[in-house]
């Protein structure tokens, strides 16, 4: 069996976005905290240290792209797994939201079953050791 997540931070302005993922990933046992902008999002992450960071792109007062560069570079989150999250991305703002630091990117409406397997599988990414033919990054073309 692979290890999951126990901890997940959601950051986004949407309290229906936020609840819809709650309780996805609570009905599966997981540990839900949640954040409406990038500000709070970087403080409730420096709290809790979470397995894993779901993140609006779009956040109001520190973009999601910014949020996730902050994150990065704090010890304590820089392997964390990070999903950008968008209603709508461009070409350009997924490769960005890529560079910048996310592991992936999906776009909204979310399946939460197609969700939870991109959360599952880059968790397990970062908790294997990485063999030496990869590369350790995850095939984000997928999603």
């Amino acid at each position: 069996m692979f290890p999951e997540p126990r901890f997940v931070l959601i950051a986004d302005p949407d309290y229906t976005v936020r609840e819809s993922i709650r309780s996805a990933f609570e009905a599966r046992g997981r540990c839900v905290f949640e954040a409406r902008n990038g500000h709070e999002c970087f403080r409730v992450a420096k709290d809790i240290h979470p397995d894993v960071i779901l993140i609006e792109l779009g956040l109001p007062e520190l973009a999601g792209c910014e949020t996730t560069q902050a994150l990065r570079l704090y010890e304590p989150t820089a392997l964390t797994p990070i999903v950008g999250l968008a209603a709508a991305v461009s070409p350009h703002e997924r490769e960005r939201a890529l560079h910048v630091g996310c592991d992936a990117v999906l776009t909204k409406p979310l399946d939460d079953n197609l969700l939870i397997a991109v959360v599952d599988e880059l968790f397990i990414q970062r908790k294997m050791p990485l063999q030496s033919s990869d590369s350790g990054n995850p095939p984000t073309e997928m999603w």
